[in-house]
């Protein structure tokens, strides 16, 4: 928690996953090719304007090669089974399109992907467990087995080229395959899906709080990427990631990435090998209760010096305004404990009107005669900023009082719905933590 210096309370303070080395025998599957969407329902259906939103989950398997099909059908179920658990505790409505078997081609991928219709607050997956290789060009990233013929084969550029041009809010591009070519098998202890925390908020907020995207692919160039029966090597190590990641208490993708790419490590014919997987994170955390009317990449928010503070340490906060409206700036702080707090405007800076021209508005401005100290309890706290067009009468919000970080974010949006109304209004936000 966080408050100034004056008894004044304010701040409590994939993804590309190619599996293409196993050598295991596999039988005769049956193709599976463009499944209709699947709907599903928020807990709470008043949560998120993002409920309206949809999750595309693209999966493309090899499940018919003779060495590798019986890994590839284990990484199938995994992330069928992941995507679906993604929208039933995130909201999303779930449109996915499996691509496996004997359909699986480089016409078929690249219609779904050329064919996907995206709204700016939709959220895609695209995955793929097969054999890949690399075409010896300055591409870091392999390129997908999708037909017999390697001239068809499906660059993860291109898949990734293609769903930036669609501009969805976020989007994750993996693969579980070779950066080089074919090879051997490994062994390593898979992860069921089962094994999924049941954490509701922390689905919502890793698939509805950020923008950009996430690329991944199991090896480095040159390298091979392994598998067995109980997967792909690299897609175990990303579901173990994220899963422990999904039952702790503020997770991250730029950590779950981190622990996934992890060197691993094998024997292959009486040799001690390894694969590194790799990644590119581009991404920012924003609220998911954002209303789209106005440009939700005008406004930005960092905390100052760092995002880990101890207590009785000073903070600031740094609000950038690129928009092209005048309007009013809110702060508050959301602590671990889930109990909100208005920061901004305050008795000590109570004039929070922004315009175009300002730019970048820190708080509190340097040589104010106040400051933020960082206060118990202890744990994750959020800093969520707010633009409005419109003025808001601030005692309406100190009615929202929960014991939980993510119910005090989705009531704050809820009242600021009800209080704006249809007047453009957006919000970003920013993590820390009190050690």
């Amino acid at each position: 928690m966080l408050k100034p210096q004056i008894n004044f309370w304010l701040l409590g303070a994939l993804l590309l996953l190619l599996n293409a080395c196993n050598e295991v025998k596999q039988s005769e599957p049956e193709p599976i090719v463009g499944k209709k969407p699947e709907e599903t329902q928020l807990e709470d259906k008043s949560i998120s304007p993002l409920a309206t939103a949809t999750f595309h989950a693209i999966i493309a398997t090899d499940t018919n090669d003779v060495n590798i099909g019986e890994s590839v059908k284990v990484d199938l179920n995994q992330m069928t089974a992941l995507t679906k658990t993604i929208s039933e505790r995130t909201g999303l409505r779930l449109n996915q399109q499996v691509v496996t078997g004997q359909a699986l081609s480089h016409k078929s991928v690249t219609e779904i992907l050329t064919n996907l219709s995206v709204t700016t607050n939709d959220v895609v997956m695209f995955y793929y467990s097969g054999h890949g290789f690399n075409k010896g060009s300055s591409s870091r990233w392999p390129s997908l087995k999708v037909d017999r013929a390697l001239a068809q084969s499906l660059d993860l550029d291109a898949v990734v080229t293609t769903l930036n041009a669609k501009h969805p809010r976020f989007f994750i591009a993996m693969a579980d395959a070779c950066n080089n070519y074919i090879g051997t098998r490994s062994l390593d202890k898979g992860v069921k899906i089962e094994d999924l925390p049941e954490t509701p908020d922390n689905y919502r907020r890793l698939f509805l709080n950020y923008r950009g995207h996430i690329i991944a692919s199991a090896a480095s160039p040159t390298q091979l990427a392994f598998g067995n029966s109980n997967g792909g090597l690299f897609t175990t190590a990303f579901l173990k990631s994220l899963t422990e990641h999904l039952a702790s208490n503020d997770p991250d993708w730029h950590n779950i990435m981190k622990d996934a790419e992890q060197p691993i490590e094998y024997d292959s014919e009486g040799k001690k090998k390894r694969q590194d997987p790799q990644s590119e994170i581009d991404i920012e955390l924003v609220s998911s209760h954002t209303n789209p009317t106005i440009d939700t990449q005008s406004l930005s928010l960092h905390i100052l010096p760092n995002n880990t503070f101890q207590v009785d340490l000073s903070m600031q906060l740094q609000v950038t305004y690129q928009g092209q409206e005048s309007g009013y700036l809110w702060i508050w702080d959301i602590n671990s404990a889930g109990q909100l707090n208005l920061l901004f405007p305050n008795s000590h800076a109570s004039v929070n009107t922004i315009s175009p021209d300002q730019n970048i508005i820190t708080v509190p401005d340097y040589g104010a005669d106040y400051r933020f100290t960082v206060t118990e309890p202890r744990g994750s706290n959020r800093i969520v900023a707010v633009f409005t067009k419109n003025n808001l009468q601030t005692e309406l919000f100190e009615v929202i009082s929960t014991n939980q970080l993510e119910t005090t974010l989705q009531q704050l949006s809820q009242q600021l719905a009800k209080l704006v109304g249809k007047t453009a209004w957006s919000m970003t936000t920013a993590n820390y933590q009190i050690q």
